[in-house]
């Protein structure tokens, strides 16, 4: 710098060893590295919000198949109730000694192929162990018998739906073997 120092001072500086260091320099290298931290923040913080707003989505997804769960849940449960007290009814009529008023219970399948053999079994079975059905008979008193004994316990089938059923049923004995 070309000015004047007293030789003890440039002694005692050189004593301690210190360089002058180049203040703008360092202020460029830290600038540099602020800016580079501030960029990679910010990055960062763009990857958190991201994944905030994923898991924002997935919270509310779950709340909404919470809600239809327990709506389900809500329906199944009054659904239970209504049976529970169907049933209870039922059971206060058979106590009192009246006869339960039966409805048909719709939401109960049809039968299967299997199941309808099996009961026209039993139909056949009883006709002709019961009622002295014949099988191969083309008419037979059988019928209106049966149609009466039904009437006699409180319920109603006309002739010809018995007629139809054992019809039905006689197809699944087997064939009489011919001489």
């Amino acid at each position: 710098m070309q000015f004047p120092t007293p030789p003890d001072l440039v002694e005692a500086v050189r004593a301690l060893g210190i360089q002058i260091g180049d203040w703008k320099g360092h202020y460029d290298r830290q600038k540099a590295v602020a800016a580079e931290a501030e960029e990679k923040l910010l990055a960062e913080k763009k990857a958190h919000v991201a994944t905030i707003q994923e898991h924002a989505g997935v919270v509310d997804k779950m709340g909404r198949n919470q809600d239809e769960l327990s709506s389900a849940f809500n329906r199944l449960i009054a659904q239970k109730d209504q049976q529970i007290e169907s049933l209870l009814e039922r059971l206060r009529q058979f106590e009192a000694g009246t006869r339960p008023e039966r409805k048909p219970d719709l939401s109960t399948p049809e039968l299967t192929t299997r199941e309808r053999e099996s009961l026209l079994k039993l139909v056949i079975g009883m006709a002709v162990g019961g009622y002295g059905l014949d099988p191969v008979a083309s008419r037979s008193n059988a019928t209106s018998e049966i149609a009466s004994d039904i009437q006699r316990v409180g319920l109603s089938l006309d002739e010809d739906t018995v007629r139809k059923y054992l019809r039905e049923a006689r197809a699944l004995l087997p064939r009489p073997e011919t001489e």
